[in-house]
């Protein structure tokens, strides 16, 4: 997984798994660190957490998405 600089300076990644869209970026609160991360689909947020990892932040939203996919068919 690649994270990216946007625009803004701040670290952040976009991708779309069974067709929700995962958005992971850098905690702005630097005295926690770690990554937040939100699933959205049709400009709704799912879920949304925080992780230690880039790849932590990953999983945790596959698996969010894998949990409401009863609800998203």
């Amino acid at each position: 997984m690649n994270i990216e600089n946007n625009e803004e300076g701040k670290l952040s990644y976009e991708n779309i798994y069974r067709g929700v869209e995962i958005y992971i970026k850098a905690n702005p609160d630097h005295y926690r660190g770690g990554f937040a991360w939100s699933v959205c689909r049709d400009e709704n947020e799912l879920d949304c957490g925080l992780a230690l990892t880039e790849n932590e932040a990953m999983a945790e939203a596959q698996r969010a998405i894998e949990e409401l996919d009863v609800s998203l068919a």
